[in-house]
């Protein structure tokens, strides 16, 4: 599918084809001026030729050539250069003489009775006519002063180089110019698209409300849809609080009476199938949550620690070293609530099978924040991992909890647009990568 132009691209696109017209009609105005100029420098010089010629007519009859030795331009014509000289009582002509000629009308520079005329001579070359027909004064009469077109095209070509330059010159400023321009006036919306990046970041609560009069309408309507997000995100994230408060909690309980008076594999096996659909719902509403509104931005080091010391206090029976290699400031696009109960599960996970070491530590790496947890444990068969996090499933009887930790993390993850990988340590034990958006 073709994609539609830029503001960027139109806009260069409309001001270079109207720079490019403007700079076409200058040069033909131009061209039209300096040829019209050379012209009458030419045109001088060829009506004093037929005014001459005229002179030199014997009461408009005949020509006397005697008249002409004086002018050594007409008795002898240079290369090129002629004239003719036609009336009812003859017909008299020397050096070139006119083809085909077609005289425009209107007529091409006039004055008086004398007008131009164009076309090739009877040797083929371009030629340039002046001529005069008396009319009243002598009916029957027509005198032609011919030159030579290269006269003028020469002079023109020489101007029109100079002037070329000159247009191009011109040209590369304008584009200079329209690039400064757009670079100025486009400018704003540049600066929207950030700021609209720093509210969908978390960087900022809303548009600036000081905007260019153009686009102060879109900033506004912006900020009324992030209003209305934000308000949508905490309607979403309290039903969903309360919803995990009412069900959560007594399914939980259940769940360990059930253990605790040694129920049926049936019934356990149906608390956790509700417990598993709870568990989807209850994520469903989250996701809707957390796709609302602007995204979050949480320090990493922060909850880390906090994580570590409710670990340390949960674990207080087994001596597990709880260590952190954080970078500060380390920050993720992750609401903190829900980056602790990441953390809290996978260091809960790590710690209830360590022998004597969690660490956890952070890496950027592209667009994202891996986390990684490791213990020094037994860790899972290689062939087990992916069944690990299965929701519900327990790899070991004898441990504690229903098995939904770890596949909790991974929803929660994906809801951001991360995910989480398991991998064998390389001493032993379980490496727990959780890959969060930057």
């Amino acid at each position: 599918m073709k994609l539609p132009l830029s503001l960027h691209a139109r806009i260069a696109l409309l001001a270079m084809a109207m720079v490019a017209a403007v700079i076409a009609f200058s040069v033909g105005a131009i061209s039209s001026v300096i040829e019209g100029a050379v012209a009458d420098n030419i045109d001088v010089k060829m009506d004093t030729q037929i005014r001459i010629l005229s002179h030199a007519l014997d009461g408009g009859q005949r020509l006397m050539p005697a008249a002409l030795h004086a002018y050594v331009d007409l008795d002898h014509p240079p290369a090129g250069w002629g004239w003719d000289v036609q009336t009812p009582g003859g017909h008299w002509a020397r050096g070139v003489m006119p083809g085909a000629v077609e005289y425009p009308i209107p007529r091409i520079h006039p004055d008086g009775d004398i007008y131009s005329g164009r076309g090739t001579s009877n040797d083929g070359h371009l030629i340039r006519i002046r001529r005069i027909d008396p009319g009243a004064s002598s009916p029957g009469t027509r005198i032609l002063v011919i030159s030579p077109r290269h006269l003028i095209d020469r002079e023109l070509t020489r101007v029109l180089r100079e002037v070329y330059k000159v247009m191009a010159q011109v040209m590369l400023v304008l584009i200079v110019a329209t690039a400064l321009q757009l670079r100025v006036g486009l400018r704003p919306l540049r600066k929207l698209v950030q700021d609209v990046a720093r509210v969908r970041n978390g960087q900022a609560p809303r548009l600036p409300e000081r905007q260019p009069a153009d686009i102060q309408p879109l900033a506004s309507e912006i900020n009324a849809l992030v209003d209305r997000n934000r308000a949508g995100l905490e309607t979403a994230r309290l039903n969903a609080a309360h919803l995990a408060h009412a069900v959560k909690t007594p399914l939980a309980t259940l769940m360990l009476q059930l253990e605790h008076e040694d129920a049926s594999q049936e019934a356990r096996a149906l608390v956790t199938s509700v417990a598993e659909r709870v568990a989807h719902h209850l994520h469903r509403a989250r996701s809707a949550a957390i796709r609302l509104g602007p995204r979050a931005r949480t320090q990493v080091a922060p909850v880390a620690c906090e994580v570590v010391s409710t670990m340390r206090l949960i674990h207080r029976h087994r001596a597990i070293a709880v260590a952190t290699a954080l970078d500060s400031p380390c920050a993720v696009a992750v609401d903190s609530e829900d980056l602790a109960e990441m953390l809290g599960n996978l260091v809960d996970n790590a710690a209830r099978y360590a022998h004597s070491r969690v660490t956890i530590s952070a890496q950027e790496q592209g667009e994202e924040l891996i986390l990684t947890v490791e213990d020094d444990g037994d860790g899972i068969p290689a062939d087990e991992l992916a069944h690990a996090l299965t929701p519900g499933v327990r790899l070991e009887d004898a441990s504690e909890g229903y098995g939904f930790g770890l596949s909790i993390v991974r929803d929660l993850a994906q809801l951001y647009g991360g995910s989480l990988i398991l991998e064998s340590a390389d001493g032993g034990g379980l490496k727990a990568r959780l890959n969060l958006p930057l």
